[in-house]
């Protein structure tokens, strides 16, 4: 589904649409189900060969970075952070990430997650919102 990428809620989204009478009615159903079970199959495949490549290329970045000495107020903070990370969602987790620990560019980022750069910013408010407030609700900030 190139114009509904990759979520599980767009099939949803594109069935609805289809109900309403808003598109064309389905001519082959048994053959539209499998393009569109074809098409999640490969934008999985794709994610996780992604994610992969992203993984390495974080660790070809940290292993030339020399590690930095720290205060104790530091570590609690960073710790808090961690923390705040498990709470957000995989796609507020990874823009956070890439962003903040791998130092890549908003346009860096659309490029290899393959969205547009109002999305990975709309993602890095939301979580960058979301890990203050918690902060703020443990005291940390």
């Amino acid at each position: 589904m190139s114009a509904n990428r990759g979520s599980p809620g767009d099939s949803a989204t594109v069935l609805e649409s289809r109900s309403r009478g808003d598109a064309p009615p389905i001519r082959n159903v048994r053959a539209w189900t499998s393009a569109v079970a074809s098409r999640v199959a490969v934008d999985s495949h794709r994610s996780r060969e992604r994610d992969a490549n992203l993984r390495e290329r974080l660790a070809a970045r940290w292993s030339l970075r020399p590690p930095e000495a720290s205060s104790e107020e530091e570590r609690v903070l960073a710790l808090a952070v961690a923390e705040g990370l498990g709470g957000l969602t995989d796609r507020q987790r990874q823009v956070i990430v890439l962003r903040f620990y791998a130092d890549l560019h908003v346009s860096e980022i659309a490029t290899l997650l393959d969205v547009a750069e109002g999305t990975v910013k709309s993602r890095l408010h939301s979580a960058t919102g979301a890990i203050r407030a918690r902060l703020q609700d443990k005291e940390v900030i």
